[in-house]
Formats: C-alpha cells, sequence, structure tokens
C-alpha cells in the first residue's frame, strides 16, 4: 500500500538516523508544504513551516553521525552520484562531466550533499552542460556545481526561494556548516556554480 505524505511526515522520527532518510524526509515535507501553499491554508502553511523548521534543526543532533569514521575520496563518491543521476540528466537532455582531485574525507553525507546540488542543477539549470569539480585548495576538500541557469541570490540556501521551498539547499548548507564548513555561489557569464568545501583527513 502506498503511504500518503502525511503518513510518511509522521514517520520522520523514526527514520532519522539515517543521512539519506532525513534528506528524503525533507523532500516530502517539502512536498506537503507546496500543497498546502496552493490549498491556501495559511494556518496550515505557517505550522508546516515551524514544524519543517524544527526538524531541519534537528540535523545538528547527529554531529557525531553526520561526520562519521568513514574515510573516502570524494572522487569515488562523486563517480557513484554521477552514475545514479546519468538517466535523470538523459532525459532532460544534459551531460555531467566531473573532474576530481583531493585528498580523502570522513564526512558522511557528502554523497547526498552532492546529489541535492546536481540534482537542482538537472532540474533548473537552462543549458545542457553540468560540471562537477572536487579539487584540493590547501588543506580544503572543494567541490563545485556549474550549470547554465537563472540568476539566484545567496539567499537561496535558506528555505522558501525559488520554485520549491528550498528545504534541499538548506539542507546541504546545515551538514556542511555542522562539521566546520561553508558553502557559496558564485555567478559568472551565465553560469551558477554552487561550492561546499571542507577540511580534508591528510590522505
Amino acid at each position: 500500500m502506498v503511504r500518503s505524505l502525511e503518513e510518511k511526515e509522521r514517520g520522520w522520527i523514526d527514520e532519522r538516523h539515517s543521512t539519506r532518510n532525513i534528506l528524503s524526509s525533507l523532500r516530502v515535507l517539502s512536498k506537503l508544504a507546496r500543497r498546502k501553499v496552493d490549498s491556501g491554508s495559511e494556518n496550515d502553511v505557517k505550522e508546516l513551516l515551524g514544524t519543517i523548521d524544527e526538524r531541519i534543526g534537528a540535523i545538528d543532533f547527529g554531529g557525531r553521525v553526520l561526520e562519521g569514521k568513514e574515510v573516502f575520496f570524494p572522487e569515488d563518491k562523486g563517480r557513484e552520484v554521477v552514475k545514479g543521476l546519468k538517466p535523470m540528466a538523459e532525459e532532460k537532455e544534459k551531460r555531467i562531466s566531473l573532474i576530481s582531485e583531493s585528498r580523502a574525507l570522513t564526512f558522511s553525507p557528502y554523497a547526498p550533499v552532492l546529489e541535492e546540488l546536481i540534482t537542482n542543477a538537472i532540474k533548473y539549470g537552462t543549458g545542457n552542460d553540468i560540471l562537477v569539480k572536487i579539487e584540493q585548495r590547501d588543506e580544503m576538500v572543494v567541490t563545485t556545481v556549474e550549470s547554465e541557469g537563472d540568476e539566484c541570490g545567496t539567499e537561496i540556501w535558506g528555505r522558501g526561494v525559488g520554485t520549491g521551498t528550498g528545504i534541499g539547499l538548506d539542507y546541504v548548507r546545515r551538514c556542511v556548516e555542522n562539521v566546520g564548513g561553508k558553502v557559496w555561489l558564485e555567478r559568472e557569464g551565465g553560469w551558477n556554480k554552487f561550492g561546499f568545501e571542507i577540511e580534508g583527513k591528510g590522505r
């Protein structure tokens, strides 16, 4: 039996141990918010957005979970993510290129964070090419996702901006900042570059 959005939302608390499940739950809440916005029920919308804020904040409960102990090379995770998103990109007639050279990390949500940025580029980019770069800059591992698209401001990292509710990018920002990293957005020649950086582990 297919679960309703409301049933999935109620089950969030039981699934929060998994980073991927956190992201999945936030996407469910995002859909629920858009549905209630469309219905024009202002009180319901305010209540739901309060719930979303509370549960996004709960991501911080797991600094230990989010940082993790698994040592990996971002290039390997990058290849996995790009391979998984290839069918979606091809359906939208887009190409994803990956350039990577960096040291190891122990940041467990790396794959879902990168997946969120590439997915946004596939959905909202106006060109055919998406460029993913993972590189070493001093002690930091820097990951960027570039695509052609409409101009957007740095407030895109918060909820309530753009086509959706911005929950996915808020998730990205909170996960990265939770381990002392930072996110940014640059605009050049009609291209948007979403980036995040995290300290490498010296391998």
